[in-house]
């Protein structure tokens, strides 16, 4: 919930249980914005809260297992058409595991990228 701006730390710690909650439960996009949105009060927000953070914990959650699993590096894997943040990650090219991206890991709301996780000799 760090990307989320203009509210209180007690609507984020809101917003932080609503998506944990619907993670474990293994709630859809729509579900999680219906909750988010009792918080928020805009549906909008909300579908952006819910799809952005539900994208960042997959994302999150395969890094742990890359890490556990000895991967040795990542390289930005891009959605269909990036926008300049993405491109500039895609551009970073085949970076070690413990790297950053240019832009990080979860550069912007409603982003649809992900990350390649490879293994063995990367030459990074």
């Amino acid at each position: 919930s760090q990307l989320v701006t203009s509210i209180t730390e007690t609507t984020r710690k809101q917003i932080q249980q609503s998506v944990a909650n619907s993670l474990q439960l293994h709630q859809t996009i729509e579900r999680a914005t219906s909750d988010l949105t009792n918080i928020v009060g805009d549906s909008y927000r909300a579908e952006m809260i819910a799809s952005t953070e539900m994208r960042n914990s997959y994302v999150d959650g395969q890094g742990i297992v890359a890490d556990q699993t000895n991967a040795t590096a990542k390289q930005w894997d891009p959605s269909s058409d990036p926008c300049e943040l993405c491109q500039d990650n895609v551009d970073d090219g085949t970076i070690a595991i413990d790297d950053d991206f240019t832009n990080g890991d979860d550069p912007h709301p409603w982003c649809r990228c992900g990350i390649l996780w490879l293994y063995g000799d990367q030459n990074v």
